[in-house]
């Protein structure tokens, strides 16, 4: 968004100045996912709002950020605030109001999170902004696919159809014309999240069914397929990366449930690898750290799985305390049959 003014005063000014370095900084990172580009864009989108508090682009820019940097509490907080303010770009504060919710990972957030895209939508619709609508949908397919294997306690027994509901959604849209017509930016947006979140609904369908059957054997070569076409559109994509390791993870499991080490080693390897990938380009997220520390303890790597571990306690985001605990007891017991979870 372009702003003009005749006369800037000196903190407009600075301000100004401060959005426009953090919004070149935050499409720095989009190209290369690294974690350094994402922190000085928070503090210049955060010197821009300083400077100016009235600057409502920097203050919905610094919430992006912050959700990518895993502080959904706060993004949350500021897009509310611009929700109630009726800000010109209100489909956009909508959409990543639902971002940040989903990246809660809890069950009542995942249910604010629809809330938020149906406003998104609604409000798009308002303001005839037609060109919105897909985005929004491929917001809501990622937002389905980690329900299919999120949903807990008492809605568990609902993975099965957002799973469903998921993968029919992404496939209306790679078929969706209106999506072929998009601007490339936008439309290659759209093919990402759709692709990787095809990728998650396929992977956990495959969960979902018999082990080493073959219907689990295609489903999880679809997963791996979607993989690989939202890696052709973001090489560096640390959610594809780190869902990648997940799948490898999952396939190791099965192998070691089974007993067979030879077979499960080299699939945690590879998991390894590919969450190492993730956390050496943004390193400000607890998952990676807590996935390799994981891998290392399924390898019988403890000091390694110990350095991991501990790294990931020092970062935010949105594993659960028994999760670390788990692995806490699994670390010092030297003894990683805790770990083989089914999901």
């Amino acid at each position: 968004m372009y702003i003009e003014r005749q006369e800037l005063a000196n903190p407009e000014r600075q301000a100004l100045q401060s959005f426009v370095e953090g919004r070149d900084l935050l499409r720095q990172y989009r190209g290369s996912q690294r974690g350094d580009d994402l922190e000085q864009a928070k503090a210049s989108f955060a010197d821009a709002q300083q400077h100016d508090p009235s600057f409502a682009l920097a203050t919905f820019y610094l919430a992006v950020v912050e959700s990518e940097l895993r502080d959904s509490d706060s993004a949350i907080d500021r897009l509310e605030d611009l929700a109630k303010r009726k800000v010109d770009f209100l489909p956009e504060t909508y959409l990543h109001l639902a971002y940040a919710h989903t990246k809660k990972y809890q069950n009542k957030h995942y249910d604010a999170a629809e809330k938020a895209l149906n406003e998104a939508q609604k409000q798009a619709t308002i303001m005839r902004r037609r060109e919105m609508v897909p985005i929004i949908e491929a917001y809501r397919t990622f937002l389905f696919s980690v329900m299919g294997g999120r949903l807990k306690d008492e809605r568990e027994c609902e993975r099965g159809k957002y799973t469903n509901d998921a993968i029919k959604l992404g496939n209306q849209l790679l078929r969706d014309r209106s999506v072929l017509r998009l601007p490339e930016r936008d439309r290659a947006q759209v093919l990402f999240e759709v692709h990787n979140a095809l990728g998650i609904s396929y992977m956990r369908r495959g969960q979902q069914e018999t082990e080493f059957s073959d219907q689990q054997r295609q489903a999880w070569e679809l997963a791996e397929h979607h993989y690989d076409e939202a890696l052709k559109l973001r090489t560096n994509a640390t959610r594809v990366l780190q869902n990648i390791g997940t799948l490898r993870r999952a396939e190791g499991d099965q192998f070691a449930r089974k007993g067979a080490m030879d077979e499960a080693r080299p699939r945690y390897q590879e998991a390894f690898k590919h969450y190492r990938r993730s956390l050496d380009l943004n390193p400000r997220d607890q998952f990676p750290h807590y996935r390799l520390a994981e891998m290392a303890a399924k390898l019988g790597d403890w000091e390694t799985a110990d350095h991991f571990y501990d790294s990931g306690r020092r970062e935010k985001g949105a594993v659960e305390k028994e999760k670390w605990e788990r692995l806490r007891q699994a670390i010092d017991s030297q003894d990683a049959s805790g770990l083989l979870a089914y999901d």
